[in-house]
């Protein structure tokens, strides 16, 4: 047997290797690229690798891509907004980091070629999904110019849906509104 390991010292050392590397790859590889699943006022929402967007180390012609994936699983009409949250953007040239979101299925709301941002913003502010109904948006970031002078500089910055709730809800809470202030200006008169 130890004749067989001196010989095969080279071969057991790469198969040891290899079962370490493939081991450990299975630990980190859902810690940097996992899907993110919320669920908020009977919404569902997947973040394609996770709701924060990390651009650094960048070089020129750089591009990024996430999806956004959001189902509506009440009963009545929702509305949600796209948000830019906890930004941080060191970029020198930021005029030259770009982005747009493109609806894939079933969404409507758009972003043409922007700036990205340097600090929170809303993208879009009330987007109403119909029940059992599907938006799905494709993120796409690019840098434009010669990147020789951002790279030690980063965007930070994570994307979020937030819902106002059901649509019925606020409509009737208007309603209610409406009419107190129409008897109240019954009353003046």
């Amino acid at each position: 047997m130890k004749d067989f390991i001196v010989k095969n010292k080279k071969k057991i050392l790469i198969l040891a290797v290899s079962i370490c590397v493939i081991g450990l790859s299975f630990l980190i590889y859902p810690l940097i690229f996992t899907d993110k699943k919320e669920e908020i006022k009977g919404v569902s929402v997947n973040y394609q690798d996770g709701d924060t967007v990390l651009i650094s180390n960048i070089s020129d012609n750089y591009t990024y891509e996430k999806e956004i994936t959001i189902k509506n699983n009440n009963k009545e009409n929702v509305t949600y907004s796209l948000e830019w949250l906890s930004v941080t953007n060191t970029f020198k040239t930021q005029f030259n980091l770009l982005y747009e979101i493109i609806p894939l299925e079933g969404a409507k709301a758009s972003l043409g070629t922007s700036q990205v941002p340097v600090s929170a913003s809303n993208v879009f502010p009330s987007v109403v999904i119909k029940p059992d109904e599907t938006h799905k948006y494709k993120i796409k970031i690019w840098y434009k110019g010669s990147s020789s002078k951002e790279k030690d500089n980063e965007f930070k910055g994570t994307l979020k849906i937030n819902t106002d709730g059901v649509v019925k809800e606020k409509i009737q809470d208007k309603e209610i509104d409406l009419k107190e202030e129409e008897n109240k200006l019954k009353k003046e008169a």
